[in-house]
């Protein structure tokens, strides 16, 4: 009796972890091959910032781009930090500073590219920090970030 016990406990156990084994979404779909991932980044002023009150106001922007997958772990796959430029230094949106990126081996149907990017202002001893990001998919590739 404890012998036939003990057979159906560990059979029952087998089969609950068959079962959650199957369940475990897989990270890498096997029919997918990796791709290569261009993305541009147009950083400009938005403004002429020609009034006094800007004249010795500065401008610094961090950008990173990170990777998210299905279990939603996110990995940093590129990441600068601009110069920090007078506000009136930073180009019109007519000469934008261009930055291109090139993400190797993207699995399109399981990750997600996100560019988080920090722009912090100062002037006369006071900062202003501001956080913004932008998702990339199929439809827009391109960042444009305005100072």
């Amino acid at each position: 009796m404890k012998k036939k016990l003990f057979i159906t406990l560990c059979l029952i156990i087998a089969l609950i972890t068959m079962i959650f084994i199957q369940m475990k979404p897989s990270t890498v779909s096997s029919t997918e091959n990796p791709t290569n991932e261009s993305i541009s980044l147009a950083v400009y002023k938005s403004s002429n910032y020609t009034s006094d009150a800007y004249k010795n106001a500065l401008a610094q922007l961090h950008v990173v781009l990170e990777s998210t997958n299905t279990t939603k772990k996110n990995e940093v796959v590129w990441e600068k930090t601009f110069d920090s430029k007078y506000l009136s230094q930073y180009p019109t949106v007519e000469d934008v500073i261009k930055q291109n990126i090139e993400i190797k081996n993207v699995l399109s149907k399981n990750e997600q590219l996100i560019v988080k990017y920090d722009i912090i202002y100062s002037a006369q001893g006071s900062v202003l920090q501001i956080q913004n990001e932008a998702t990339i998919d199929d439809t827009s590739t391109n960042v444009t970030i305005s100072i």
